[in-house]
């Protein structure tokens, strides 16, 4: 019987000492509101998208379509001061 009393507490403690759930972390609307409103008016993933996929293709090891998509993301970063 003491068995299955330590055995019971014992499988209860960690159960028992989980920490309260953390409080939600505000959120920053203006943040979030100025994100959306640059990504809906100056977005250009899908041109990017369209680009790498579509234009440059399959893109195999050492193959033309891999440093065709390598120098046109080099150019593209490079234009964005990246």
């Amino acid at each position: 019987m003491r068995f299955l009393i330590l055995s019971a507490a014992f499988l209860a403690a960690p159960v028992l000492a989980q920490p309260a759930a953390p409080s939600p972390e505000p959120v920053d609307t203006a943040a979030v509101s100025f994100i959306r409103a640059e990504a809906i008016t100056r977005g250009r993933v899908m041109d990017h998208a369209l680009w790498m996929t579509d234009i440059a293709g399959a893109r195999l090891t050492s193959g033309p379509e891999l440093d065709m998509a390598q120098r046109w993301a080099v150019g593209q970063f490079q234009t964005w001061g990246l």
